[in-house]
């Protein structure tokens, strides 16, 4: 994960619109930080209480950090080769709704819905929404990358699954 995740950094920070934005074209040379921020969080999100206590210094966690986690809300969940996502159990089963997007060319739609099934199989509630004939990101208005279009009536429908995942967290 911290690899797709630091070359997804890299990608961007070598965007044309990107450069132009900032006024810059070094931003490439900051994916080292990229990449270390994504290994040390992956590293503390990983651990529980005790362990990440001693690796944060922080005394007053509580013995399990994601105590009170209500729910998830996943949007286009990457599953891809570098994902842990479902291949094992998760310390927490906390509701989540998902998307995942039946054209979506960025992370697919075969593997994320596999991922969210073996999550299911460890005991987790997801509710699974496949937005059937949307891309990935279908709510950014406007898409700068061409594999993304936008779709107003799917993101009031998303709009209105969020809306039902924090209502049903109370």
């Amino acid at each position: 994960l911290a690899v797709a995740t630091t070359a997804a950094y890299v990608l961007y920070t070598l965007d044309e619109h990107t450069r132009g934005f900032f006024g810059t074209e070094d931003l490439v040379w900051t994916a080292p930080f990229c990449a270390l921020g994504v290994v040390r969080f992956a590293w503390l999100a990983l651990r529980p209480g005790g362990e990440m206590r001693r690796a944060t210094g922080l005394e007053d966690l509580p013995p399990e950090p994601l105590q009170g986690y209500a729910g998830a809300f996943l949007a286009y969940p990457y599953a891809g080769v570098a994902s842990l996502a479902g291949r094992r159990a998760p310390r927490l089963r906390a509701p989540a709704t998902a998307i995942v997007c039946g054209r979506d060319h960025i992370v697919g739609t075969k593997v994320p819905l596999a991922a969210m099934e073996r999550l299911r199989g460890h005991g987790v509630p997801i509710e699974v929404n496949l937005f059937a004939h949307n891309t990935h990101a279908f709510e950014c208005n406007p898409a700068y990358d061409p594999r993304v279009h936008y779709d107003p009536d799917a993101t009031a429908r998303a709009h209105k699954l969020i809306c039902g995942l924090v209502a049903r967290a109370g």
